[in-house]
């Protein structure tokens, strides 16, 4: 006996088959003998396979035809909306004041503008004077501040020590009001001042900045500001509390200072090379940095540096008693340690070296505020001695605040201006709002706090405050905060100004677009057609009784051209007379035909015959022609009516045809799925699927007994040989006898 595994789509199964003798004893070609048996035993199966094949292409046949129904419906929904049959277009009688564009479904109507007193204006500051200490060597705005400060006019930047975090958390929790900083062991936030506390902070909720109010743990009592904007205070153990309840998914992002910074870094040894530098935040503050290897620390001790050296970069060693074991950067913030040292650490078994690092970096801060069309905007910016001015250009211009920061290298000044035009503060208050410090004293900007009164201010060029756009419109006047502005619809784009009587006044005329309209219109008939065409070519099909599907054997025999067009012939006029789609073009033909009941339809326009709109002679196909003439007519004369008869009403008993066309083809949908499923069925739940795995039981159970036939036809024949064989000894036997 010998044994082999057979797989199939339901699992595998072992089958045990009995050792095939081949004709020795008859001389007869016995495999073969058998193979031409089996071929016979064969074709009840093959046909089932066939048949197997045919609902399959059949079931792929029509989902093809469902994905082209599917997609059309989508199609169709486009046409029930308004803005599809709703087309305006707009004029204005002097685009060099005004210009504009209308959506479709704005309103019909005229309007007039008679005076345009003035255009909307963004806020614009600039510095009061270069910010350079030499003219000639201006600020390099590439380079960390802390490494350039003495190229500034004023080189007091305020500097300030401290470890400089960052987190960002996502809100997941039940108590969206609080968040806590995740503070690592010995950290505490940086307290500002002695006698309560004060940290720098900055705290941004989905990018907008949050204004911060400190407080003390013992300090329960103090109550929230009166105002509607989102608030937080802030508490000493790193609690940060908001007045608003946040949204789940909502992120926070936190910008702080800790009384000192931990890293942790690793050398690390390979193929006897060691590493010998680490590298940590730079601008560092000298004598603040600790090593910890194991359990010694080692802390730095700056390098006293002569008159020459000043220029260089600031250097700092660690020491072992009086020996060096490494140096630092406070630049750069790169330490190198020296070979003694590492081979010292780095034995046989040692390949990485774990390092805990504590240090403070150099950092200002420094504030702004604006007001927008969203309320008021706050920002805390925390600036590390590393970063440099194009970097803290950038960080104003992403923030929220809605300006533009600007650096002129050849004027040396800096600018400011809002992103957005018009007026959101008081009236004779700055929009840009700058505390005292960095702003001030190093840009030069002048102190705009939220109570500077604008017309107390000395006449400059320093400051240009923004306004609304100031105009006219049918009698009315009234303003708007940006020159582009809508208006049922309507999106107006202010040019110039216009003083009322010294030119005619602005029309701007919004109609019907009829001609695009008529394309809308045209375009939903050419879909239909073609989808109509498809369908229909599938129903008209030719069937070729003869060409079945090609069995295993049968494709030996041909070549793969001809496999091709056999295959072609096979498949086609699976849909032939479908009852599905042959019901579905019969109704859609009846939907064409239909008159639309509508009061609010003008009455010779319940149909689309009476629109230039039939279908054609052939009475077997629902396919549409246009009289263009006739339906540009019925678009001219009344378009409410071309709509309410394409689109129908709200209630059922006054639907349009592009309704009635829909249903028709959902209903049909869902009965070709019943039918043929779609890809995420199992073949269980629609009809040609269970007749396909039917057939595969079928199959499998035929497959089982033609190998139990073959095997039988074997044994047989094994029978035979032997017998033969029993007697070809006897012969022999006999034979010796008369020798």
């Amino acid at each position: 006996m010998r044994r082999f595994d057979r797989r199939n789509g339901k699992g595998s199964e072992t089958i045990m088959v009995g050792v095939r003798v081949s004709g020795l004893a008859s001389g007869m070609d016995i495999d073969s003998i058998v193979s031409d048996l089996m071929k016979a035993e064969r074709i009840p199966l093959t046909k089932i396979e066939k048949e197997k094949t045919l609902l399959e292409w059949k079931r792929d046949a029509y989902r093809e035809i469902n994905k082209l129904l599917f997609d059309f419906q989508n199609e169709l929904f486009e046409f029930t909306r308004t803005q599809n049959y709703r087309i305006r277009s707009v004029t204005s009688t002097n685009e060099d004041f005004v210009t504009a564009t209308v959506a479709n479904g704005a309103g019909t109507g005229t309007y007039t503008i008679s005076e345009i007193t003035r255009l909307a204006k963004a806020a614009t500051m600039k510095n009061a004077e270069g910010i350079s200490a030499d003219k000639n060597h201006k600020v390099d705005v590439n380079k960390g501040l802390y490494f350039i400060s003495d190229s500034f006019k004023n080189a007091d930047f305020g500097w300030k020590q401290g470890g400089l975090e960052s987190e960002s958390i996502k809100i997941n929790h039940d108590n969206r009001k609080v968040v806590k900083l995740n503070l690592k062991e010995g950290q505490t936030l940086q307290n500002n001042e002695s006698d309560s506390f004060s940290t720098d902070i900055s705290i941004k909720v989905n990018g907008k900045g949050i204004n911060v109010i400190f407080k003390t743990s013992e300090e329960e009592g103090k109550s929230w500001p009166d105002t509607d904007e989102n608030v937080a205070f802030v508490h000493s153990d790193g609690t940060i509390e908001f007045k608003n309840t946040l949204n789940i998914n909502d992120v926070v992002e936190v910008d702080y200072v800790v009384n000192e910074k931990k890293e942790t870094r690793t050398l690390t040894k390979k193929d006897d090379k060691i590493q010998n530098t680490i590298q940590i935040t730079g601008a560092l503050k000298e004598g603040s940095i600790n090593i910890t290897i194991g359990d010694t620390t080692f802390t730095d001790e700056p390098i006293i540096r002569d008159g020459n050296e000043q220029n260089g970069s600031r250097m700092g060693n660690f020491k072992r008693g009086e020996e060096v074991i490494a140096t630092i950067n406070y630049d750069t913030g790169q330490i190198t340690f020296t070979d003694h040292f590492l081979e010292e650490q780095f034995t046989d078994e040692t390949e990485t070296l774990h390092i805990d690092i504590t240090s403070k970096q150099n950092y200002f801060t420094f504030d702004l505020a604006t007001h927008t069309s969203e309320g008021k905007m706050y920002e805390n910016f925390i600036v590390s001695g590393t970063t440099s001015l194009n970097s803290v250009m950038n960080k104003v211009n992403n923030s929220s605040l809605g300006l533009m920061m600007f650096y002129d290298s050849f004027t040396d000044q800096v600018t400011l201006t809002r992103t957005e035009t018009g007026k959101f503060n008081d009236e004779d208050k700055s929009d840009i709002i700058i505390e005292k410090g960095f702003l001030t004293d190093i840009l030069r900007f002048n102190e705009f706090t939220e109570s500077t009164n604008l017309s107390e201010l000395e006449e400059s060029t320093l400051y240009n405050d923004g306004h609304n756009a100031e105009f006219t419109i049918n009698g009315l006047k009234t303003e708007r905060s940006s020159n582009t502005f809508t208006i049922n619809g309507v999106s107006f784009t202010l040019k110039n100004t216009m003083e009322a009587g010294s030119a005619q006044p602005v029309t701007i005329s919004v109609n019907n677009d009829n001609e695009k309209l008529f394309e809308t219109i045209k375009g939903f008939v050419d879909q239909y057609n073609e989808i109509v065409e498809k369908i229909e070519t599938k129903l008209n099909e030719p069937y070729y009784k003869s060409y079945e599907p090609l069995s295993d054997l049968e494709r030996e025999e041909l070549t793969e051209k001809q496999q091709e067009k056999w295959e072609e012939m096979a498949r086609s006029g699976l849909l032939r007379r479908d009852p599905f789609l042959s019901s579905m073009i019969t109704q859609m033909r009846s939907a064409l035909y239909r008159v639309v009941n509508n009061n609010e339809l003008n009455p010779q326009m319940t149909s689309l015959s009476a629109i230039g709109i039939k279908t054609t002679a052939d009475y077997q196909s629902a396919k549409l022609q246009i009289d263009e003439n006739k339906l540009r007519e019925a678009i001219e004369k009344d378009p409410e009516s071309i709509e309410l008869l394409f689109r129908g009403g709200s209630t059922e008993g006054d639907q349009g045809i592009i309704h009635q066309l829909r249903e028709i083809v959902k209903n049909t949908r869902d009965r070709i799925q019943s039918r043929a499923g779609s890809a995420n069925m199992t073949e269980q739940q629609y009809t040609i699927g269970r007749q396909i795995s039917n057939y595969e039981d079928r199959i499998e159970r035929f497959e089982q007994r033609l190998r139990q036939l073959e095997d039988r036809y074997y044994r047989q024949f094994s029978m035979m040989e032997k017998a033969i064989m029993q007697s070809n000894n006897q012969m022999m036997q006999l034979s010796q006898f008369f020798m």
